[in-house]
């Protein structure tokens, strides 16, 4: 889930909250677990992860957007359950309108979605 909700807080930074074309290819490359199914053991793994990956793949690609995205990570999960759900959301709803991404709404992030909603 955290490295979903970096991929995200990093679209949202990089795109200003304005989706494009790009959003949904941006999100699955940069989150190993949409990308190619990693599960991670610790959270070291995914920073390292997440760090190379924007480092590689985006049209934008800067370490400060890398501490960036981090922040506004941290600050989501802060605010509790429901921000995590409102990012989840937002990405079912990019992921939804783009041909290639619409299965990882049913692999991952609906699950997620229900998922948050039990969580105590």
């Amino acid at each position: 889930l955290i490295d979903i909700l970096l991929a995200y807080c990093y679209e949202v930074c990089a795109t200003e909250g304005e989706n494009n074309v790009e959003s949904p290819w941006n999100i699955r490359k940069l989150s190993s677990t949409l990308c190619w199914l990693e599960t991670f053991t610790s959270i070291s793994e995914v920073l390292t992860s997440f760090g190379r990956r924007v480092l590689c793949y985006p049209l934008y690609r800067h370490f400060s957007l890398v501490i960036r995205a981090l922040n506004d990570t941290i600050m989501i999960l802060k605010l509790g359950k429901s921000a995590v759900l409102k990012c989840l959301l937002d990405i079912h709803k990019i992921f939804r309108e783009n041909d290639p991404a619409y299965i990882l709404n049913d692999l991952y992030i609906t699950d997620y979605c229900i998922w948050i909603q039990k969580a105590k």
